[in-house]
């Protein structure tokens, strides 16, 4: 069995006029959490400016092979936000309780303990290491409670941990503690009170959570004020273990510039970059090659045994991920420019890449053309629900209602048929641009829909739609309308999961005012059906075309992006800054 400690504590002289545990501006000690795990194990004193507590967790294997020591540090205090103030989580004396929890690999359950904020020790029992050269992912969550240890939550961080009998540390690991629903700024951890931001601007671009909790962002475009582009032919990497963004370059570097494209994460932890479009000679041109980045030697690799190309060039599509592990890629358009006065023409071809043969292979063709659309998998049964987007009626670009759905046996890929026609749904209002999500409501998959825009007229204007719309196979009706959004009428706008029954919408535009919007509303299914609430926080600023991810600690990451309108004349559309959402639980989806 295996042991937690917190250690016991050290008596110090108490400050005139100082009780709480840490003041406003951060000059002050913290109590003495953690200061020694037992007589042999010395607390590790850290700066200041860095922590307000130290968790120190002693992991002792059951035939004392070996002592995993965890240094956690809590970093309470932001960096500031768009209006210059910060946020320091235990600076409010209402703040009583921590609590710490530890779960993942080799625990049945998560494991607990709750301590005064002024505590000096505390312990978690029973934790195993696992035998020898077994490396266990763990989660180490930090809760804030308000008024007591049955309070209300008020706070939340969590880092996940690689833990091992053979390394016995000291492992160092930070941990932000966040106020609940809130957006803040990305921020370092060795000076959490200075900001990051991206080593690029970018809208358009991809933003995928590697495994090892990293995060990869390739591409997008950087608008000027006047809102002229220029592609990215660049990647970094963003940390959240240190809040920094690094730029991948020389040889790592992304092979082709790109923007509106697809990143999908492969079984094996590489990621597939597919279509999207590039500026050649002064015209919009989709890309035909892919890449794989491959995350063990930091680069994007090449050449026809590698990284064959695409079966037609595409752009603004969709990429889903069967449960089978093949790439299903669908729609969008060939030719991005303009066509007679109205908006690119959207195709209906699919084809789908299998990375165990490394080669792309022709999918059946939808019954009518999409792009702009969304996708979305329905795990149980490897079914990829396509719906809204623009579609082709009698030779126009008109948003479509219509919800296809494609099937894979883990080997190819088919339409989903009944009766000898194609399987179709429809939505309640046709739109693109709109975002979707599956998450599970009374013990079902589902799918929720929301915002997008409605019409397109010349080049492309639209009018933009609230309504939040549910697909359940085995309800009557199928697609229902749940609620609207909050936040107000908008599309191109980014959907991502919190948990198993909640979706979260961030910002978007409205094309009626075409002002970026800083708004969220969170999606939740229940027994009960779905409730859909307004997040009372603002993001720091306003985006669309955004990139919108979940971290491993359970954090939404939001990239980029652009504003409506320059901040100051002169200045840029697309935006270089990043936040990150803390919703109610952290807890992996």
């Amino acid at each position: 069995m295996a042991v937690v400690g917190m250690g016991a504590p050290r008596r110090r002289r108490r400050r005139r006029g100082s009780r709480r545990l840490l003041r406003s501006n951060g000059d002050r000690p913290p109590a003495g959490l953690g200061e020694r795990c037992d007589g042999d194990l010395p607390m590790v004193r850290r700066p200041l400016a860095l922590l307000v507590a130290a968790l120190l967790l002693c992991l002792v294997s059951a035939c004392g092979e070996g002592t995993l020591r965890v240094n956690v540090q809590l970093l309470t205090k932001s960096c500031p936000n768009r209006d210059g103030q910060t946020v320091d989580v235990l600076a409010d004396p209402g703040v009583t309780h921590l609590e710490f929890i530890v779960s993942g690999d080799g625990l049945e359950a998560p494991l607990t303990t709750v301590v005064s904020r002024d505590a000096g020790e505390a312990s978690i029992p029973d934790i195993p290491l696992g035998p020898p050269g077994e490396v266990l992912t763990r989660l180490i969550e930090v809760r804030a409670h308000f008024d007591g240890a049955g309070g209300p939550v008020v706070a939340l961080g969590s880092s996940v941990v690689q833990m091992s009998s053979d390394n016995p540390g000291p492992i160092t690991v930070p941990i932000f503690l966040r106020p609940i629903q809130s957006f803040l700024y990305t921020a370092r951890a060795d000076a959490p009170d200075s900001c990051t931001v991206m080593t690029k601007a970018r809208m358009g671009h991809t933003a995928t959570a590697l495994k090892d909790g990293r995060v990869l962002i390739v591409g997008g475009a950087e608008l000027d004020s006047l809102g002229g582009r220029t592609v990215q032919k660049s990647a970094e990497i963003f940390d959240p273990r240190t809040g920094t963004f690094t730029l991948l370059e020389g040889d790592a570097a992304p092979l082709l510039p790109r923007v509106f494209h697809t990143a999908t994460l492969l079984p094996d932890g590489r990621v597939l970059i597919a279509g999207g479009e590039a500026d050649v000679d002064g015209k919009k041109e989709a890309l035909r090659p892919a890449e794989i980045f491959d995350p063990v030697q930091n680069a994007f690799l090449k050449g026809p045994e590698n990284t064959p190309a695409a079966t037609i060039a595409r752009t603004r599509h969709t990429a889903s991920l069967t449960t089978g592990g093949l790439v299903v890629l669908v729609g969008g358009y060939t030719d991005p420019n303009p066509a007679g006065g109205q908006s690119a023409l959207p195709v209906a071809t699919t084809e789908f890449y299998d990375p165990a043969k490394n080669r792309f292979f022709v999918g059946p063709e939808l019954p009518e053309p999409k792009a702009e659309h969304c996708a979305a998998t329905i795990t149980g049964d490897s079914v990829i629900v396509l719906a809204g987007g623009k579609t082709l009626t009698g030779g126009m670009v008109e948003a479509s209602d219509t919800i296809y759905f494609l099937r894979s046996d883990g080997a190819t890929v088919s339409l989903l048929t009944q009766g000898g026609a194609p399987l179709t749904e429809h939505l309640g209002t046709a739109r693109y641009a709109l975002g979707c999500a599956r998450v599970t409501a009374g013990g079902r998959e589902t799918v929720v829909f929301g915002g997008g825009f409605t019409t397109v007229g010349d080049f492309g204007s639209s009018s933009a739609h609230a309504g939040i719309e549910r697909f359940d196979p085995a309800a009557q009706p199928a697609i229902e309308e749940v609620g609207q959004l909050g936040g107000g009428a908008r599309g191109n706008l980014c959907a991502v999961k919190t948990d198993e029954s909640t979706v979260v919408f961030l910002g978007g535009y409205n094309s009626d005012d075409p002002v970026a919007s800083a708004s969220a509303d969170a999606v939740s299914g229940g027994d009960g059906g779905f409730q859909v609430s307004n997040i009372r926080a603002k993001m720091n600023d306003p985006r669309f075309q955004q990139a919108c991810t979940r971290l491993a600690d359970g954090t939404i990451l939001v990239t980029g992006g652009w504003y409506s309108e320059p901040r100051q004349p002169g200045d840029p559309l697309s935006l270089k800054t990043a936040e990150l959402y803390t919703p109610i639980s952290l807890r992996s989806p």
